[in-house]
């Protein structure tokens, strides 16, 4: 898939341009903008987790096919539409899903298969860390995930050095910094009040209970160097550039920001950085985070606490569950189109389903449905199973079919958002949200808001997501270093640090990263939330609609018919 909005009649100059790509849990999206953040190209590679072992996992060949098919389309774009090749950029920035566990070796190699975020059979694990750390741990963070495999003494142990996320694995492969921005470091293991580094006393108690089980080291030395944004985090190697484009017209030096959380750079997109904002990720997963001034005074197991990609503590409300049905009714729709022998793009199917819904306000009072298809830790759901069900009398169409399934995405986000209210004080009067649902206008949008029951904004950059604010990251680490050399900081020139990292092996350059990343200055001369103010405003529009009373009294009568379902949903887990 190939798409670009250009933002000028003149080629632009790639030295200032900045590509963000994003691995998400069905699309890796690249994106390419310009030093304004305006959106040059785009393209996109689906792909679907598989089970092995009877885990979720994705296969690190396959990532990195997306990563050179994304880059690829948008390669050929430029080409296409300036008459110009890539051959050097602005900076490079990755971004992907959390959690997880990647285990690695000695030359950064994996020594067993990635199991994502959806697993949830770290229990043991989980409830272990959270009682000795005194943090609340949840199931797929990864050092639960690298405990329970302590725990059921799994053989790779003996082979691991370091842990890593997927957007820290592609990161160190592309430029050999084993490092990882502040909003993916907090998504592995807790960070320290100050949100730029781990807790050094959750490290120590970590260390006393993994030691006796067969640990390899201390966990200060399996987890990636955290950076906040702005900071260097390498540059572009040979072997690198011969993974992003084979074709070799791109080449080795150009500079790598911090990689991050796909939460992270969804913060970034909305502009949600700042103390006090809230925000919304739709998409496979669904999650809120609202960023506080202060830690929380205890933890609560339904808010997981996460960063930044500045270091400012976010409080996350996460569900597993949010669009995978919505996706599965879009198949279901499209097979049907395809009996009668024509064919329907996905932008029409899904811009169809959704204006169905959108026509349907109140005509799901008589259905429930449960979006569930992996376990959902917040309702006690070990086994995720879809449910759509309604009264014989209801009036059986694709409008009130859609709309329950768009509505069944939003109702565990509703539970964990009132519990999150209810335990920490918490008041939350406006939230902006982001992610594919929301692309046809409004329809998602006005049914989050009364299922929530505040405004809800959605900005119009609101698909591309993690892939763009991955971009803006590596516009902001390009802005602020200019900024430096201009005022001729000492030491803050990024050729101060990169000594020897472009054309590098892997291997050698890990002793190399810490002291590259401890030599430049993270003392920015521009904030995160300014800088995003200042480039947002230009590019960015938000669109806000408030809670509609119809509306919000349909959300409140369908969640509560969802609750009463989910003693179903759980034994229906045990049936299939």
């Amino acid at each position: 898939m190939v798409s670009s909005t250009a933002v000028t009649a003149q080629s632009p100059d790639l030295q200032r341009c900045h590509l963000g790509v994003e691995f998400g849990s069905t699309r890796i999206k690249a994106i390419l903008i310009d030093e304004r953040g305006g959106v040059l190209a785009h393209g996109s590679y689906r792909w679907q987790p598989h089970q092995e072992q009877g885990l979720f996992s994705y296969h690190y060949d396959e990532a990195f096919t997306g990563l050179r098919q994304a880059y690829s389309a948008v390669k050929q774009h430029i080409v296409a539409e300036y008459g110009v090749t890539i051959r050097t950029l602005g900076s490079i920035t990755i971004s992907g899903m959390m959690h997880g566990y990647i285990p690695l070796g000695e030359d950064f190699t994996p020594v067993a298969a990635f199991r994502t975020w959806q697993n949830t059979n770290t229990g043991d694990a989980a409830a272990q860390l959270s009682a000795a750390l005194e943090k609340h741990i949840p199931l797929r963070w990864s050092c639960a995930h690298y405990f329970q495999a302590l725990l059921d003494s799994e053989p790779h142990i003996s082979q691991t050095r370091y842990l890593t996320t997927l957007a820290g694995y592609i990161h160190v492969h592309l430029c050999g910094e084993f490092v990882l921005g502040l909003g993916d470091a907090a998504g592995m293991f807790p960070l320290a009040a100050d949100g730029h580094r781990y807790d050094p006393a959750a490290i120590k108690r970590f260390d006393d209970l993994t030691e006796p089980l067969g640990a390899t080291g201390s966990m200060s030395d399996l987890l990636p160097r955290p950076l906040p944004a702005g900071a260097f985090a390498g540059r572009l190697t040979e072997k690198g550039a011969q993974l992003l484009d084979p074709a070799g017209d791109l080449q080795a030096g150009i500079v790598l920001a911090p990689p991050e959380a796909d939460a992270a750079t969804s913060l970034v997109t909305t502009n949600v950085v700042t103390p006090g904002l809230g925000g919304i990720s739709a998409g496979t997963s669904i999650f809120a985070m609202v960023v506080l001034d202060k830690p929380l005074a205890a933890p609560l197991e339904e808010v997981d606490i996460v960063a930044t990609p500045d270091g400012h503590h976010v409080a996350m409300v996460h569900c597993n569950n949010c669009a995978q049905e919505i996706d599965a009714w879009a198949d279901f729709v499209r097979s049907v189109i395809t009996l009668t022998g024509q064919k329907c793009d996905d932008a029409t199917l899904y811009r169809l389903l959704f204006t169905a819904a959108g026509l349907s306000v109140g005509d799901s009072n008589s259905y429930a449905a449960i979006n569930y298809h992996v376990g959902e830790h917040s309702t006690q759901v070990t086994h995720g199973i879809p449910i759509m069900a309604r009264h014989p009398d209801a009036v059986f169409a694709l409008g009130p079919v859609m709309r329950s399934v768009i509505m069944s995405s939003f109702v565990t986000l509703r539970f964990g958002l009132e519990r999150l209210s209810n335990k920490a004080s918490m008041t939350i009067s406006h939230l902006v949200a982001q992610g594919g649902v929301f692309t046809v206008p409004e329809v998602a949008q006005r049914i989050l808001s009364g299922m929530l029951g505040v405004p809800i904004g959605v900005p119009n950059e609101s698909a591309q997501g993690g892939a763009y604010g991955a971009a803006l990251l590596g516009l902001y680490l390009a802005t602020i270093t200019e900024r430096h050399e201009q005022a001729g900081t000492p030491g803050d020139s990024l050729d101060s640090v990169a000594s020897d990292t472009a054309g590098g092996e892997i291997a050698s350059s890990v002793q190399a990263a810490a002291p590259a990343a401890q030599q430049y200055s993270t003392a920015s001369p521009q904030s995160l939330s300014s800088f995003l103010q200042q480039i947002l405003e230009n590019s960015l529009t938000v669109s806000t609609v408030e809670p509609d009373p119809a509306t919000q009294e349909e959300c409140d009568r369908f969640a509560a018919r969802y609750e009463l379902l989910l003693p179903i949903e759980r034994k229906l887990g045990e049936i299939f």
